[in-house]
């Protein structure tokens, strides 16, 4: 009988175990290295975005969460915003997200001189400035 009992209670567990969620994050970005690329004032010369699988603090149970912790797909996002031109100096904002709530503290405004090179580099972007105006950017990202 009490082989039977534990038997029984690990056939009603097996099933549940079938209904973890099956997380696929993905990463997306909106550009291709080499292809030019033009953008107006105040729009993203580049996003990139990465997922995540992230424990919650609620507890449901190892049948359901391999951690016992609810899980969720949590985003973060990088944007390089084109911000115009002084002068012959190249104006950026960089911003970083998290679910699409913007981190304070990581957002920079940025200056590159145009006399002294052609390619701007920040963080892992590496980006050819083709032409850039007050109103426009033409550009290829050579590296992310």
């Amino acid at each position: 009988m009490k082989k039977l009992m534990i038997v029984a209670l690990i056939l009603s567990v097996i099933p549940l175990t079938a209904c973890r969620p099956k997380w696929n994050p993905q990463d997306r970005q909106s550009y291709v290295l080499g292809q030019i690329q033009e953008v107006s004032v105040g729009n993203p010369m580049l996003t990139k975005q990465s997922e995540s699988v992230v424990d919650t603090n609620e507890r449901t149970g190892y049948a359901f969460s391999p951690t016992g912790y609810v899980q969720r797909i949590q985003t973060f996002t990088q944007e390089l915003i084109y911000s115009g031109r002084v002068d012959n100096s190249l104006k950026l904002n960089y911003r970083e997200y998290i679910d699409d709530i913007s981190r304070m503290s990581y957002h920079q405004d940025l200056q590159y001189d145009l006399d002294e090179s052609k390619t701007i580099a920040f963080k892992d972007f590496e980006i050819e400035i083709l032409d850039a105006t007050n109103s426009k950017v033409s550009f290829k990202v050579v590296s992310d």
